[in-house]
């Protein structure tokens, strides 16, 4: 099998890498890593860059439905629904969660359900951390975590990606993916409906933070093999991070936004590499 998604994840890493100041520690994560707040602040700004491309990649391309799985409070749903992008659809796995947003995204038009995106059309497990006696929480995934920990454990709805997009009638389809872990399961239950999917940003790790979870580099694979170019990833945490892929046949429409994220990185670095105080002065265009 050609190894060229690999020397795609490996260019990436190095053009992110060259905007990266010398003060930030980019070696391997560990369960127990704690950055220090400079190094926290400076990967936020990082992963709002991105955010922002995201954004405008969704003004550029053809995207008709935009499909938003690990949803939380759907924030990005709802700066999309502002484009009037026609078919909005969030899903949030975590009851909780759901119930603390549901009635606010009902108002805005928003598809918001509290149902996970998987390999199954049925019922499946949720594992909520108990980390804190609010069960709310950003974290919770289908699978467990690897390092030691106590959980609610909570059966759900189930349904694949590829059943969302039938259902739905949907094309011309914007992905945001944030499942903890679970991207690479998400992304094969599309099956050949992944085919109408043009863009998408997904959270990836380089360490395996949860039990049998798909890494990087196999998101990578099989991002390549169906046809999409990692264009532009964040430094959001060390081991995890977040990446666009765009369709091959979409990305002739987009290079002056990807250079212009680049040039934003670099600014950021020029801006912190003295100190790290400079960092809290910058701010996002």
């Amino acid at each position: 099998m050609s190894t060229e998604y690999l020397n795609r994840f490996v260019e990436l890493e190095t053009t992110s890498g060259i905007c990266t100041p010398n003060w930030i520690q980019t070696s391997k994560a560990t369960l127990s890593d704690a950055p220090d707040k400079h190094e926290e602040i400076w990967r936020k700004k990082t992963t709002g860059f991105l955010r922002n491309l995201f954004i405008n990649l969704n003004k550029s391309l053809e995207v008709n439905s935009f499909i938003e799985i690990g949803a939380h409070e759907a924030s990005i749903s709802i700066e999309l629904k502002k484009l009037e992008i026609g078919n909005v659809y969030a899903f949030e796995a975590n009851p909780f969660v759901y119930k603390k947003y549901a009635s606010n995204l009902k108002e805005l038009n928003i598809s918001y359900e509290n149902i996970a995106i998987s390999e199954i059309n049925g019922k499946v497990k949720i594992s909520i951390p108990r980390f804190s006696e609010d069960l709310a929480r950003p974290d919770s995934s289908l699978l467990k975590r690897s390092a030691e920990a106590s959980y609610e454990e909570i059966e759900i709805e189930s349904k694949t990606l590829g059943k969302v997009i039938i259902d739905n009638s949907l094309k011309g389809i914007s992905l945001w993916i944030d499942t903890e872990g679970l991207t690479l399961n998400v992304l094969q239950s599309a099956g050949k409906e992944i085919e109408k999917v043009n863009l998408m940003l997904v959270e990836v790790e380089d360490i395996n933070y949860w039990k049998n979870q798909g890494s990087a580099v196999d998101v990578f694979k099989y991002c390549y093999e169906n046809n999409f170019v990692a264009v532009a990833r964040d430094m959001d945490g060390r081991g995890q991070f977040n990446v666009i892929f765009v369709r091959d046949c979409e990305i002739a429409k987009i290079g002056g936004l990807i250079s212009d994220y680049y040039k934003d990185l670099s600014k950021l670095k020029s801006e912190s590499d003295t100190t790290k105080v400079s960092l809290n002065r910058f701010t996002l265009r």
